[in-house]
């Protein structure tokens, strides 16, 4: 996964036309080069970046199915002399093929309110640098993120309940 991703991230990296620059810092005069990037690159680093958070949020996913998976299998075996069949290796093989998808659902959903907590994180930066003096656009921005960060915790919150009804219940 990471193989991959750092790849086509490098790549992305190298689209970008250097510039030469120079600025005055305490009477230096200090010349450096910087990159820049065209709309679509841009696009292609904030899928990146997206595809980065989901994944790793899935597999965090995976995770918590295959604990639940395991526990309840426990809680609910008749016979509790036998450790063998409530190994974590039997749990990850059940948990991967048959509720993958579960995972991918409950974390795409948690990682689309994320992304756009990010986007206007990003917008009230630009703001912020922009030197804007407007007080109602920063409480408009705060309120936003607040309610985007209640909403991201609350679909948190939902899909850990949902993988383990799933891994209860298997369906």
């Amino acid at each position: 996964f990471l193989y991959g991703w750092t790849t086509f991230l490098l790549y992305l990296v190298s689209t970008g036309v250097p510039v030469d620059q120079s600025q005055e810092v305490f009477g230096y005069d200090i010349e450096y080069t910087s990159l820049i990037f065209s709309l679509r690159t841009i696009c292609g680093f904030w899928y990146m970046w997206f595809m980065f958070i989901w994944t790793s949020e899935f597999i965090i996913a995976v995770g918590q199915i295959t604990i639940a998976l395991c526990i309840s299998k426990w809680y609910f075996q008749t016979d509790r002399e036998e450790p063998e069949k409530n190994s974590l290796c039997k749990a990850m093989g059940q948990a991967f093929p048959r509720h993958s998808g579960t995972a991918a659902v409950g974390s795409l959903v948690t990682k689309v309110v994320h992304l756009f907590r990010s986007v206007i994180y990003s917008v009230q930066q630009i703001i912020k640098k922009l030197g804007s003096d407007n007080c109602w656009t920063d409480v408009v921005v705060c309120c936003c993120q607040f309610c985007f960060f209640g909403l991201e915790r609350c679909m948190k919150f939902v899909s850990t309940n949902a993988y383990a009804q799933t891994a209860i219940f298997g369906h």
